[in-house]
């Protein structure tokens, strides 16, 4: 059976049972900081779990994308080399909310495992909490044996969301399969062994863990299961490894067969190969999701991925990008369950091959530096690096650790591993150090009304009155925070900020300076412009309308913007963040190159157009699925809940967004793009201001424009007599070079008269002005090619600063004359310091006014050590 039937299988057994089929969502939890990736398929229903939010439906199935390749889930370093970790995986999952509990999930489970996907029943084990008494005699009613039901405590069958929280007993289903996935002591339940795999985990939620470590009952009992899809194909196609199985078999084979180093035996081969399959897999989901490599947060952890499948694939010889050669063949496989690689195929390739260039050419510099340290280690007769050039072979050049390990190993060679650590743990140090935590206000809240959702008005109304249903005071600030029972304050979201206004009651004026959702309530932050609030009262809540007016345009502005970018650029274009206020815009989306002017005038020429046209916007309000149905942008990393506002401009432009927009595009007037820019590998970032702002700033320019005309005395050509003049500026200056050149010439030929000799040593001190930079760096070995032994002290003046040289022949070396030294005292005198060799010394110093008087300095010292060494 291929995978893509068994993930079918699933979700028709369990829709037909009542349950809503809920599609994946983003590996990027919804408002969740506390989780880096989605790691688990009950993520996107967790505040449904602790009561947080609603859903229309109290029954679900989902087949979720997971990620455990950071956090508290951590199996990096496992996969490749286990038959059962991976970075990406699905999980498919059934879900009941308050509905039914432990007897119904135990009974579906068992019909869908035994009648639905036919496992036979002696190879099927299970397993329930020590205690859960009520499971153990559950399966003992579907017919199985007490022999094949194990109990087992905290560890391995009792499931919590957190310290606090949702928490409760589970019970998990294993195969059997068989002796040749292993025979040693850990091949038993509850060993460690592969031979009883674990493929279906049901966790009945029915306590809750309090602050105090004590467990009550919830008053809805909840449940959350979760089947390793890779897991349960595994078991249907005979395989004993998931790497076997058809999610990941074809990707392997074609990696195999570009393997060009023969070094390796199979057994290593292979575990590359599946490294290699596995992170395409999750790159390539990530990438679609909207991560991208960088050294933060969820982008750091994508490199670490891409990184670490390029250096097992470097290792067996393949030099050149293969990911992003792989990667279509995930997406072809996986793009009709997960549809969010639609329209960005072009665009995941590019950024899996950009990176893979990018590290490539990292370990080809490493390796450069690597065999030099090496060449140096040999010729003092070593075998063993010290740890700071491998150290900073890792922390400058981002050369890796365990590559440096393997390369050293073929060349019989280590390197001090345990000061490694010590450099490493010393860095650690020096950036915790430099971490900068900004303390949080103490907050004394005051609750006024028993509930307090803060209803949004706002879209109706920019003023209300309003109850006071909670108020926090700061002891170390002035400013208090209100939340209201009804609010025409939009709440920062979606990248528009938070309103401005104010609140005011008899005797009392607060001014709001801003707005944000803590913990799903609107929280006004205000300053008491006069009087006393009383929270008994109700207060009339006033927008600033200026400022909603032209945040509205900013707003909407960015949907358009957005529309236009995709028609242009292609569908890979997707939002990558975004700032709206009432000044400005700014736009981050995904695109692997700089746009070009023509192709920035174009977009400001096709939103002039398409705004002057005018068209009335329109809002929906639509389940989830239904909106993403009509084709609707989802911004990335946004969270939604069952019911969406969907905004659209017909015909240009259709986004899931709870902002405020204007009624007719017309409103927006002007659009002025003001910058483009890259924020990071594969990000770029337009900045914009509308209406009037757009408008004093072309005034602004036109204004300089005319200028220019007036002092040119042009009328129309303005572009090309500038150009005109740079020209004819480029010519003056390559003349004014080749007049300092002669005069150099000059001056370099007639320097020679100045030798003197003493004790034998020729002796050359000459200051230069305005000699080119180029030219100063290459005298002193010419002059000295030229004089034989000697010692030499140059000087010169150039933009403002002197600059000074010392160089004393190979012979006077070893003589015990050493360059630093003369040159020492001599920086001083210029305002500077000096470093080298004991055969060439340089300085720079601010104060070229005293040159001469360090040249002259120079020739009395260097003259007495030559007559003192004579004596």
């Amino acid at each position: 059976m291929l995978s893509t039937q068994i993930r079918q299988l699933f979700l028709d057994y369990f829709s037909s049972r009542n349950h809503n089929v809920v599609p994946s969502a983003s590996l990027v939890p919804q408002d969740d900081p506390s989780l880096l990736f989605t790691n688990a398929g009950m993520v996107p229903f967790k505040e449904v779990f602790i009561g947080g939010s609603k859903r229309d439906y109290t029954r679900a199935v989902s087949c979720q994308r997971c990620i455990r390749a950071g956090g508290k889930h951590n199996d990096l370093e496992e996969v490749g080399f286990t038959r059962r970790h991976h970075t990406l995986f699905e999980m498919l999952g059934n879900f009941s909310f308050g509905d039914y509990f432990k007897e119904d999930a135990i009974a579906f489970a068992w019909e869908f495992v035994t009648k639905t996907l036919n496992l036979p029943l002696n190879r099927l084990y299970f397993s329930v909490y020590k205690d859960d008494d009520e499971a153990f005699l559950l399966w003992k009613k579907m017919g199985v044996s007490e022999q094949r039901i194990y109990r087992f405590g905290e560890k391995d069958n009792f499931w919590s969301m957190g310290d606090t929280g949702p928490c409760g007993p589970c019970s998990e289903i294993f195969f059997d399969l068989g002796e040749g996935a292993g025979t040693g002591p850990e091949d038993v339940m509850g060993g460690s062994g592969d031979r009883f795999l674990e493929f279906w985990n049901l966790v009945f939620m029915q306590y809750e863990t309090r602050a105090d470590g004590s467990r009550i009952s919830l008053p809805k009992p909840s449940i959350d299961t979760g089947m390793g899809l890779e897991r349960i194909t595994t078991i249907l196609q005979g395989k004993l490894s998931n790497y076997e199985t058809d999610l990941f078999s074809p990707i392997i084979d074609n990696v195999l067969s570009q393997i060009r180093n023969t070094r390796f035996n199979q057994e290593q081969k292979k575990t590359a190969a599946q490294v290699i399959a596995d992170h395409t897999r999750a790159a390539s989901f990530l990438i679609a999701d909207g991560v991208l490599p960088s050294n933060l947060g969820r982008g750091y952890v994508l490199r670490r991925i891409l990184r670490r499948a390029i250096r097992f694939s470097y290792q067996l010889g393949i030099d050149e990008p293969l990911l992003c050669s792989l990667s279509p063949m995930v997406m072809q496989k996986l793009g009709e369950a997960h549809p969010i690689f639609e329209g960005r195929e072009q665009f995941v390739v590019d950024a899996i091959r950009r990176e893979e260039e990018s590290f490539l050419r990292t370990v080809h510099t490493g390796l450069e530096l690597l065999d030099k340290e090496c060449s140096l280690a040999e010729s003092r007769g070593e075998k063993s690096l010290a740890a700071a050039p491998v150290f900073l072979l890792y922390d400058t050049f981002g050369f890796p650790r365990d590559l440096t390990s393997v390369v050293l190993r073929e060349k019989g060679m280590t390197f001090d591993e345990e000061g490694f650590d010590t450099l490493m743990e010393s860095q650690r140090q020096r950036a915790r150090k430099a971490q900068k935590f900004s303390s949080s206000m103490k907050w004394e809240v005051s609750e006024y009304l028993d509930t307090a959702e803060g209803i949004f008005v706002g879209y109706e109304s920019l003023s209300c009155e309003a109850k006071i249903a909670r108020v926090a005071k700061s002891p170390e600030t002035e400013l208090i925070k209100v939340v209201l029972d009804r609010t025409p304050f939009y709440a920062e979201s979606g990248g528009q900020v938070g309103d401005k206004g104010h609140l005011k009651q008899e005797g009392c004026t607060l001014l709001v300076v801003d707005t944000q959702k803590e913990d799903g309530q609107i929280v006004h932050t205000c300053e008491i412009l006069e009087g006393h609030l009383n929270p008994q009262m109700p207060v009339m809540a006033a927008v600033d309308s200026v400022l909603r007016e032209k945040t509205r345009r900013n707003h909407t502005a960015v949907h358009m913007l957005q529309g236009i970018l995709r028609e242009k650029l292609g569908e890979h274009v997707s939002q990558a963040g975004s700032l709206v206020d009432a000044d400005r815009f700014r736009f981050d989306f995904s695109h692997p190159v700089a746009l070009s002017l023509d192709e920035i005038s174009e977009i400001e020429a096709e939103l002039f157009q398409r705004i002057n046209s005018g068209k009335r916007l329109m809002v929906h309000n639509k389940p989830l699925d239904e909106a993403r149905k009509m084709g609707a942008i989802c911004p990335f990393g946004e969270k939604y809940g069952d019911i969406v506002r969907v905004i659209e401009v017909p015909g240009y432009s259709m986004e899931f967004c709870g902002g405020t927009h204007v009624e007719d595009i017309a409103e927006i007037g002007m659009v002025k793009i003001v910058s483009e820019s890259s924020i990071s590998a594969g990000v770029r970032r337009i900045e914009g201001i509308v209406a009037s702002a757009a408008f004093e700033l072309f005034q602004k320019e036109h204004e300089a424009v005319e200028g220019l005309k007036q002092s040119l005395k042009v009328k129309d050509g303005i572009v090309s007599r500038v150009s005109g003049l740079l020209e004819e500026l480029r010519q003056k200056e390559k003349e004014i070079h080749r007049l300092k050149t002669e005069i150099s010439q000059g001056s370099l030929n007639r320097m020679y008269e100045d030798v003197v000799t003493v004790k034998g040593v020729k002796l050359l001190c000459a200051g230069f002005l305005d000699l080119d930079a180029k030219v100063f760096k290459t005298l002193p070995d010419q002059a000295v090619q030229k004089l034989g032994s000697s010692i030499l002290i140059f000087g010169n003046q150039l933009e403002g600063k002197a600059s000074l040289v010392c160089r004393v022949s190979e012979d006077l070396v070893k003589s015990g004359y050493d360059a630093q030294k003369i040159l020492a005292p001599l920086a001083e005198m210029v305002g500077g310091r000096g470093g080298g060799r004991p055969n060439l010394a340089q300085a720079g110093g601010t104060l070229p006014q005293k040159l001469d008087l360090a040249l002259e300095e120079g020739k009395r010292l260097v003259t007495s050590m030559l007559s003192e060494s004579c004596q």
